[in-house]
């Protein structure tokens, strides 16, 4: 079986996955906690962190 991104990212640690940010975009990438509006629970890592 092939490993995908979304099997091999949980986003837990600030190199974002090793994704990078283009330089010609509009908008500024900011790790948060919480954003308001989403869930109550973190669903992120679908339970492998422990």
């Amino acid at each position: 079986k092939t490993a995908t991104f979304l099997d091999t990212c949980d986003f837990e640690l600030e190199n974002i996955c090793g994704m990078i940010q283009g330089q010609g975009d509009q908008g500024d990438w900011e790790r948060v906690s919480k954003a308001t509006g989403g869930p109550d629970m973190d669903y992120s890592n679908m339970g492998r962190c422990t």
